[in-house]
């Protein structure tokens, strides 16, 4: 797997974690990743690699121009998507735990949580009512201005969700005609102008 950065590209093989310089295609260097691992695609924050071993439950985080491991963090559970990452070095991300779908923004430089929003319902005596959102999402969120948006294609809904405090939004309802299309032929969805599609 690879993804491009800022300044360089990452290419992630199972075993190695290599640097690559964009310009010559060359190996700017490489490090050794546990290889008893699942892990997943590779995000760019700031000047650092995130990398998640889903098997293991752990976050690891890479220095961008040398390949040296800054940190490793113990998850609580594996992802269900993806790490996202944000312009100002952040990470997202998404845990299926057993009381529902979290998702934690964190500083990829220090691993320091700034926030963790659940999407679970909670009763007026304070349990678990619901799961809400993301029970029929197959796909990774999308980001759009301040929010990251997800797409619960079971209830026709889409949770926004605020980046810099991590609120979750009141859901925005789909058309009828919309939902029922999603059900039978989601692959994809993307954001043009302010318009979902």
């Amino acid at each position: 797997d690879g993804d491009l950065g800022a300044d360089g590209a990452v290419l992630q093989t199972g075993k190695e974690l290599i640097g690559i310089d964009t310009a010559t295609g060359k190996p700017r260097w490489r490090t050794a990743i546990n290889k008893a691992a699942i892990w997943r695609e590779p995000a760019r924050a700031g000047d650092a690699w995130v990398l998640v071993d889903d098997l293991n439950q752990t976050m690891e985080v890479y220095d961008a121009g040398s390949g040296e491991l800054r940190y490793r963090l113990k998850l609580d559970a594996p992802l269900c998507f993806d790490p996202l990452y944000a312009d100002s070095g952040d990470v997202f991300l998404y845990t299926n735990a057993k009381d529902g779908v979290w998702v934690s923004c964190l500083h990829a430089a220090t691993g320091q949580l700034r926030w963790k929003s659940s999407f679970v319902e909670t009763s007026s005596a304070g349990a678990p009512a619901a799961t809400r959102g993301l029970q029929g999402v197959g796909m990774p969120p999308l980001r759009h201005q301040n929010v990251l948006l997800h797409l619960d294609v079971a209830r026709g809904v889409v949770w926004p969700v605020e980046i810099t405090s991590g609120r979750v939004w009141s859901p925005a309802k789909l058309p009828d005609e919309a939902t029922a299309a999603l059900g039978r032929h989601i692959v994809g969805w993307t954001i043009q102008g302010d318009s979902i599609c």
